[in-house]
C-alpha cells in the first residue's frame, strides 16, 4: 500500500456552510436500472462547494489552512479575503500557509502561481488550471491532482488552450482561470493495496468478458478457458478493435457484414 501524506492538512472539520453532501446512485438511473457498469454503494463522501472567482473581482486574500477533500484527488486550502469571507479553493503546486492569492481583472503584472485573472490577461505560454468553459460558469478543466494546461495563443476575442489530452479549446478571452498547476503531483503513485479501498469508493471488480456467460457477454460461453473466434467486442455487441485503416479486422467467422 502506497498513500499521501496527509500530516500537512487540518485535522479538524471543514466549515459546514461550505460543503453539502454527495448523492449516491450507484450507478443507476432515475429508473433504477444500471446504466453504469462497476458500481455499488460507497462511504459517505461530502463535496466542497469551490466558488467562483469572479464573485471576488480586485481582492487579496490569505491560505488559512489546508483540507483533504474526498471528493477530490488534491487537497483544498480554506481562504480568507479581506473582506472577510471565507472559501475553499484548489491548492497549487508548492503552496504554503499564510500564503497570499490575488484575483484581479486587469492586472497583468501580478502573475504569480495560485492567483486568477481573466485569460486574456495571463500572457501567453503560461501553465493554468481550474479553466472556465465560458464566462461565469465556474472552473471545469484541469482541476485533478498535479494537471496543468497550457496557453497556447491569444486571438481577438478568443483563447487557444491546449489541454493535457493534447485537445485544444478555443475559449472566451473572459473566462478567469489559476496561474500554476493543480498540487499533489504524486498522486498517481498511490497504490491501494487491498480491495477493502475500493469498496469503500464503491468500485466494483471487473470481470473478463470470457469468464461470463453467453447471455452476460459476447465473449462468454464454452468449455474452459476458451473465447468464441470472433473480434473484440464490448458487452453490448458492438466490435472495438480497429486496425490502421480505421476499418474492423474482419474475420472469417465473423457472420455481420461489413
Amino acid at each position: 500500500m502506497c498513500l499521501l501524506n496527509k500530516r500537512v492538512t487540518y485535522k479538524s472539520k471543514m466549515l459546514e456552510s461550505l460543503y453539502s453532501p454527495i448523492k449516491n446512485n450507484s450507478g443507476r438511473n432515475h429508473h433504477g436500472h444500471i446504466s453504469v457498469r462497476r458500481k455499488r454503494g460507497r462511504h459517505f463522501k461530502s463535496d466542497v462547494v469551490l466558488v467562483h472567482t469572479y464573485q471576488f473581482n480586485n481582492i487579496i486574500g490569505s491560505v488559512v489552512q489546508l483540507n483533504y477533500s474526498p471528493s477530490r484527488s488534491s487537497f483544498i486550502a480554506l481562504v480568507r479575503f479581506m473582506n472577510g469571507v471565507y472559501c475553499y479553493l484548489l491548492a497549487y503546486e508548492g503552496i504554503q500557509l499564510k500564503d497570499t492569492i490575488r484575483q484581479f481583472k486587469y492586472l497583468p503584472e501580478l502573475v504569480y502561481q495560485g492567483n486568477s485573472s481573466y485569460c486574456a490577461v495571463i500572457p501567453a505560454g503560461s501553465s493554468i488550471y481550474n479553466i472556465e468553459s465560458y464566462p461565469g460558469h465556474g472552473g471545469v478543466y484541469t482541476k485533478s491532482a498535479g494537471a496543468f494546461s497550457l496557453l497556447v495563443n491569444k486571438l481577438a476575442d478568443r483563447v487557444v488552450v491546449k489541454l493535457q489530452s493534447k485537445k485544444v479549446c478555443n475559449l472566451s478571452k473572459f473566462c478567469i482561470a489559476y496561474l500554476g498547476r493543480v498540487g499533489q503531483m504524486d498522486n498517481n503513485l498511490t497504490i491501494s493495496g487491498k480491495a477493502g479501498r475500493s469498496y469503500h469508493l464503491g468500485i466494483r471488480p471487473s470481470v473478463r468478458g470470457v469468464a461470463m456467460n453467453p447471455v452476460d457477454h459476447p465473449h462468454g460461453g464454452g468449455e474452459g478457458r476458451k473465447s468464441k473466434p470472433r473480434c473484440p467486442r464490448n458487452p453490448f455487441g458492438k466490435r472495438m478493435k480497429w486496425n490502421k485503416t480505421r476499418k474492423f479486422k474482419k474475420h472469417k467467422h465473423d457472420t455481420i457484414p461489413l
